[in-house]
């Protein structure tokens, strides 16, 4: 069985909306992703559990209000299972 990772998921995600979104829109969601990518590191999906989800959200509140917290959040999520429902 193969092991994706996210940042394959990701690079999925983008690839198949390029077309489809405005091009800020594009180089946001982009760059959006890559931060996730970078504070998460090179993580399988496998591992993108709700413990990390959490630990995540747990850094996030730190730095931001509580309202960017949970859309960062959410854009994730929402992401992640639109990607894997194709």
């Amino acid at each position: 069985m193969t092991t994706h990772t996210l940042a394959e998921l990701f690079d999925a995600y983008l690839a198949e909306t390029k077309l489809q979104q405005e091009p800020y829109t594009h180089y946001m969601q982009s760059r959006f992703l890559r931060t996730v990518l970078h504070a998460w590191g090179p993580v399988s999906l496998a591992e993108v559990t709700p413990d990390l989800l959490r630990t995540w959200k747990l850094g996030l509140s730190q730095r931001y209000k509580p309202s960017t917290t949970w859309r960062y959040l959410i854009v994730v999520c929402q992401k992640s299972w639109q990607i894997s429902a194709r």
